[in-house]
């Protein structure tokens, strides 16, 4: 089979390996008006999958207040948003004020999309003591892409604001949260020039317990009486919370989905939660991580199908914070396989991509070095 990996490596780990032109690019220095890349050309479906694509990162955050279903006070959270940027010089953002991100320049001005109908959309949800921002080289190379990737702020259980226990509310709020920012984006203003975003239409990812948040969201149903059973005897639940549960939180906007480094849980939703998701999924494990993907893969049956990467060596912060993984594979290789998977996943359900290696990664016939590939298969008596 083909290796996805075998021309070009190390030019594309580089991220400033296709700006050879540029040399004036200054972390601390503001933008300056002449300081633009010039606006890349032919088909973006035609950029190479394996590699990062022409344009620099820009990275924004805006407030967003909303009152959860089954509550009555306000959410305060914030909406992160990484896109493509012309601009090649300006402060680089230091996630939770501890993790730099050498790529991204915060406050950037937008490129124009160069998708037809606009900035195609990804979004990802953190884990649990997690923060916006983690994952960034995969947030940031979808956007080197052309892609808008949002991440919502999940109050609560953030790197340096968490809540343990959990309350309840947390589990149906994080798919709250990502409907809610994907709306905001949605209702910009027309003077905003990312108000071209694609929000119709958009392709969710969770790392640990974001893969909850995923699965709430591309509508498996809860197990309200597990649940009951478990909150109501020790107070840690309202009627009105259950309710939320009930209904459910799906969005259907949602193509498709990646939970990575996560399985579903199945004292929320059940033995069955799952039947009724109808949406392409792409689970990445790391074998240095305690998440069993073969059970998950094992446990989800149809209609979903649920294939899996497993990363030989990664560990769970290898799809998280790179500077905090394991020595067992090199952080800058996980990240690359990561973002790659997520890149042809994302275009091909999203943008009915044809290319060739993008759907080779999805049905194993290209190689990647180090991920082995699993279909989900079902075996019948």
């Amino acid at each position: 089979m083909p290796d996805a990996f075998a021309d070009g490596a190390d030019a594309s780990l580089d991220p400033d390996a296709h700006l050879a032109e540029v040399d004036a690019f200054t972390p601390d220095a503001g933008p300056r008006p002449d300081a633009q890349l010039e606006p890349p050309t032919g088909d973006p479906l035609d950029w190479s999958v394996t590699e990062l694509g022409p344009f620099h990162v820009g990275y924004r955050v805006t407030p967003l207040s909303y009152v959860p279903r089954g509550q009555t006070v306000a959410r305060e959270i914030t909406v992160h948003v990484w896109y493509p940027t012309l601009d090649v010089e300006g402060m680089h953002p230091r996630y939770a004020s501890l993790f730099p991100d050498d790529v991204a320049i915060s406050e950037a001005r937008p490129a124009d999309p160069v998708h037809p109908d606009g900035y195609p959309l990804f979004v990802h949800s953190h884990g649990w003591r997690g923060f916006p921002g983690a994952s960034w080289p995969m947030l940031d190379a979808l956007a080197s892409h052309g892609w808008v990737v949002v991440m919502p702020e999940h109050v609560g259980s953030t790197l340096t604001d968490f809540e343990d226990p959990r309350p309840l509310a947390h589990y149906y709020e994080r798919s709250l949260d990502v409907t809610e920012a994907v709306s905001s984006i949605a209702a910009l203003s027309t003077d905003d020039p990312l108000s071209r975003t694609v929000t119709d239409r958009f392709v969710l990812a969770g790392h640990s317990f974001g893969v909850h948040t995923v699965w709430a969201s591309v509508g498996a149903t809860f197990d309200v009486d597990r649940i009951r059973a478990s909150c109501m005897p020790e107070g840690r639940c309202t009627e009105a919370e259950l309710a939320v549960f009930g209904e459910g939180v799906a969005d259907p906007r949602i193509v498709a989905a990646m939970p990575i480094a996560g399985d579903i849980d199945e004292s929320f939703f059940g033995d069955t939660g799952h039947t009724s998701v109808t949406v392409p999924m792409l689970s990445m494990t790391g074998s240095a991580d305690g998440v069993d993907g073969a059970g998950q893969q094992a446990q989800v049956s149809p209609p979903v199908q649920l294939d899996w990467i497993e990363v030989e060596g990664a560990c769970h912060n290898s799809f998280a914070v790179p500077t905090l993984a394991c020595e067992t594979i090199d952080a800058d290789e996980a990240s690359r396989i990561t973002w790659t998977y997520a890149l042809a996943f994302a275009r091909v359900h999203l943008l009915e991509d044809d290319d060739a290696t993008a759907r080779g990664l999805l049905d194993g016939s290209v190689d990647v070095p180090l991920a082995t590939f699993h279909p989900h298969t079902v075996v019948t008596p």
